[in-house]
Order: structure tokens, then C-alpha cells, then sequence
């Protein structure tokens, strides 16, 4: 095969919660499956959340590589999160208007939910970029409306000049296999039957967002509050330090308890303060100051924050133990440390 031939491509799915691992990519499996029937090489599968830089980029990488195709699914719509659009037309060189609204109208045919659809199809360098909305049916429908076309488009994009194939324009849109029409049988007639999926947008609600987030503006977020949590605490020690210390001799608490203080004042501080704030501020600037979409293995990276307020949970729970908090010291160096026995 030919360079200009190649029928290669990358179906990149656009979901906060594919990207995290709470739901299935049944979109991507359901295109690229279109792709391959109808001669296709799937060579890259990618998730990546709702952000406009972080589509973007994909986008770009994936040209720079060469692809002929790069087909999103996600992203199409209404909701804030649906950024994919915008992200696409900020890498585009080009825009491919009559094969985007060759899917609206196809989609119209089914429903006129179909014209919420967003999607936009440019060219990028030399590589093809299509849109389709983020449900299952609703992707499927879409690249099948257009996959009769994309063949010749890829050759005219790597600089073939022969003319139209036969039947070119007239072949209309290309037939749907029994399993996706089998996907909904009331689909024509259910007022949501082109649903962009908005479950598949945006993160998962309430607290789940935080306890599952790899995004690392999130878990920069994430550090940081736990930081300024942790200088709160360890204000307040200080506060009893300096309480005890504002005349001689004993003021409020007992000599083993002000050690106590002294110690864990330390211990929350540098490590529950001053490291994780450092950690913070690494993970929101490093990606974006690099260029990376996102820290290697986003989901240790979860794990490492969520290890930290259990960490100092256990640290806080000593000072209600038998035999007290740790009382060495703000250093904790060994001839004190020895002095104040168990602890």
C-alpha cells in the first residue's frame, strides 16, 4: 500500500469518566469497530478528559505521527464540559464543512435532536479529524454518514490529484450493520434516541469527582487544600507553644504535653504543610509548563495524595493514645529522643 493509500487512524474518546476508569468506552470500541469493517487501521486508542488543551494536543500528536484519520467521540454538544468543537477548530487548518453537516442531516433523518450536534470536521496538517457526538449510536450513525467519503479524502490530503472515484456522490450513506441498528429499536421514534450521552461528559458528581479524579489540576487542587488544612493545624500548635512560652514558668499544659506540641507542630508542617504544597504546585505547572497532556501514571498519582490524610490521620489520632504523641522534639535528634523514653 501506497503512502497515499494508507488508511490508518486513532479513535480518541473524550471523557472525563472514560478517562478515569468509571465507565466503559463503549463509543471508541463501537467506532472502531465501523473503521475495520470498512477497511481501516485502528493503530492508536486514547481517552482523555473533557479539557480543551488536553484534546487539543491529542490532536496534534496524532497529526505530527502522520495518521491519515483521527475520529472523537465525546464532546459534541451543549453542556459546559463539551469543549471538543472549539478544541478542534484551535489546531485546524482547515475546516470540512459539507462532511459535518452530511452527519447532521443524516442525523436528522432519526431525529432533530441531531442539530445540537456541534460536531466539526477539519483538516489537520495532513490528517482528517471528524467529530462525532459521545453515545454509542449516535457516534456510529454519525461516521458511517461520511465513511463512503473518507477514503478519498485521505488521498486527496496526501496529494493524489486522480479524479473522482466511480460512483463518487452517489453512492449515498453508507449502510449500518445489523448490530448497531439492533443497538435501539425505538430509536427513531424516542425523542433522545441522538443523546450525546452527558453522562459520558463531565466528572462524576459530588465527592466521587475528587476520590477518583487523575487529573492533575485536580489532584494540584487536591494537595494544596490539604496543605493549607495541615498549616491550620499546625497553627494552632503553635498557638499552645507560644501560649506556654509567653512568661516562665508553667502556664497551660504540663512539660510532656508542650514536647508533644513542639514535635508534632514539626511533623505537620514540613510534612503535611510545606511538601505538599510543593507537590501542589508541581502537579498543576509541570504538565502545562512541559507540554504534557498530563504526570505519568495518573492513577499512583491519585493514590499517593489519597495515602496523605490517612498518613497524618493516624499521626493526629496518637495525641488521644495511651502514652501521648510523639515528644522528641521539633529535630527529634537522638540524646532527646532517648530522654523522653517510649515516645
Amino acid at each position: 500500500m501506497t503512502s497515499d493509500e494508507r488508511r490508518d487512524a486513532v479513535v480518541l474518546t473524550v471523557s472525563d469518566s472514560a478517562h478515569q476508569g468509571a465507565r466503559e468506552d463503549t463509543a471508541g470500541d463501537a467506532l472502531s469497530g465501523v473503521l475495520a469493517r470498512a477497511g481501516w487501521t485502528v493503530t492508536i486508542r486514547r481517552t482523555v478528559p473533557d479539557e480543551q488543551d488536553r484534546i487539543a494536543t491529542a490532536l496534534e500528536e496524532a497529526a505530527a505521527d502522520g495518521v491519515a484519520l483521527v475520529v472523537t467521540t465525546g464532546g459534541t454538544g451543549l453542556s459546559p464540559r463539551d469543549v471538543t468543537p472549539e478544541a478542534t477548530r484551535s489546531v485546524a487548518d482547515r475546516p470540512v464543512p459539507g462532511l459535518a453537516e452530511r452527519m447532521r442531516a443524516t442525523g436528522r433523518t432519526i431525529t432533530p435532536m441531531a442539530d445540537l450536534s456541534r460536531a466539526e470536521v477539519v483538516v489537520v496538517g495532513s490528517t482528517l479529524v471528524v467529530n462525532t457526538p459521545g453515545s454509542r449510536k449516535g457516534a456510529v450513525e454519525s461516521l458511517e454518514a461520511v465513511i463512503d467519503l473518507l477514503p478519498h479524502a485521505a488521498q486527496l490530503l496526501r496529494g493524489a490529484t486522480q479524479q473522482h472515484p466511480p460512483g463518487h456522490g452517489s453512492e449515498g450513506v453508507a449502510h449500518v450493520p445489523a448490530e448497531v441498528e439492533s443497538l435501539d429499536a425505538n430509536a427513531a421514534t424516542h425523542p433522545h434516541a441522538h443523546d450525546h450521552d452527558h453522562e459520558h461528559h463531565g466528572p462524576p458528581p459530588g465527592i466521587m469527582r475528587w476520590i477518583t479524579t487523575t487529573n492533575h489540576k485536580d489532584l494540584g487542587t487536591l494537595y494544596l487544600c490539604f496543605s493549607m488544612l495541615m498549616f491550620f493545624i499546625g497553627g494552632l500548635m503553635s498557638l499552645v507553644i507560644r501560649a506556654e512560652l509567653f512568661v516562665p514558668g508553667l502556664q497551660f499544659v504540663d512539660p510532656e504535653f508542650f514536647n508533644q506540641m513542639t514535635t508534632m507542630h514539626a511533623l505537620v508542617m514540613i510534612f503535611g504543610g510545606v511538601m505538599p504544597a510543593f507537590v501542589g504546585l508541581a502537579n498543576w505547572m509541570v504538565p502545562m509548563m512541559v507540554g504534557c497532556s498530563d504526570l505519568a501514571l495518573p492513577r499512583v498519582n491519585n493514590w499517593g495524595f489519597w495515602i496523605l490524610p490517612f498518613a497524618f490521620g493516624l499521626l493526629l489520632s496518637t495525641l488521644f493514645m495511651d502514652g501521648g504523641a510523639p515528644a522528641g522534639g521539633w529535630t527529634m535528634y537522638p540524646p532527646l529522643v532517648l530522654q523522653t523514653g517510649d515516645a
